[in-house]
Parts: C-alpha cells; structure tokens; sequence
C-alpha cells in the first residue's frame, strides 16, 4: 500500500551518530534485536526496554529500585515523551553509553522476572480494552 500511494518506509529522524552508538549497546546484549525503523527500541517479555529518542537521548527501563540508584549514581532524570513522563525508565548519560557493560544488566534482568504480556489475542475478551 505504501508503494501505490508513494510513501517512503519511516526513518529515524534524530543523530546518526547517537544512532550507531545505540545499535552497538543492542548488539552488544544477547538475544536483543532492535525494533523499530522510525523510533528503534528493544522489548523483552512485551515490555519496552531500552529506546533511543530523537534527540539521540538513550534511556532504560530499570526497576524502582535501580531507576532511583542509577539517577543518583548518574545525576539522570526520567524521560519525557510528547508530553509525558515515561516514569519506569531514566536517561543513559552520554559518557555512559561507551561502556556498554555498565549499562544493561540491570534493564535486562528486571524485565526478565516481570510477568509476560500476552497478546491480545491470547487475552479473554473479557480483558480486552
């Protein structure tokens, strides 16, 4: 339908630079792919992990517990997306994102122990929204 109606396949619009730094953070964990061509992430059991924004800002999905740590540790902050805090995750700090084995473990082994999503058409319709 795209090719009829001539549009392009979405792409990421934010640096090229922070872009590269991302996808070698990803391939750098184990069983992760990045998803995603306009906004590319990482998910895991149905839950987002790891995203990189459009200003090339990286951020994680950690616990409370390692969201609180890692934002004193790192003077971070929450992420804002149009608008809204996006309260599970905080702020990969730049010098950060060139050690890669600092970084993930902790995003990977939470999201690891929460409970799966099940696709919605796994879901009694009683469930659905």
């Amino acid at each position: 339908m795209q090719r009829r109606l001539g549009l392009a396949k979405a792409k990421y619009q934010g640096p090229v630079d922070r872009l590269a730094l991302y996808e070698q953070l990803v391939a750098s964990v184990d069983g992760v792919a990045r998803k995603g061509a306009a906004n590319p992430y990482t998910s895991r059991n149905g839950y987002m992990t790891s995203f990189i924004d459009k200003q090339g800002e990286v951020s994680l999905r950690l616990s409370k517990a390692d969201q609180a740590a890692f934002i004193a540790k790192y003077d971070s902050r929450v992420p804002v997306q149009y608008g809204k805090n996006m309260p599970d995750f905080a702020v990969a700090p730049d010098d950060l994102l060139e050690r890669f084995d600092s970084l993930c473990p902790g995003t990977w082994q939470w999201t690891s122990q929460v409970p799966v999503v099940p696709l919605e058409r796994e879901r009694p319709h009683s469930e659905r929204a």
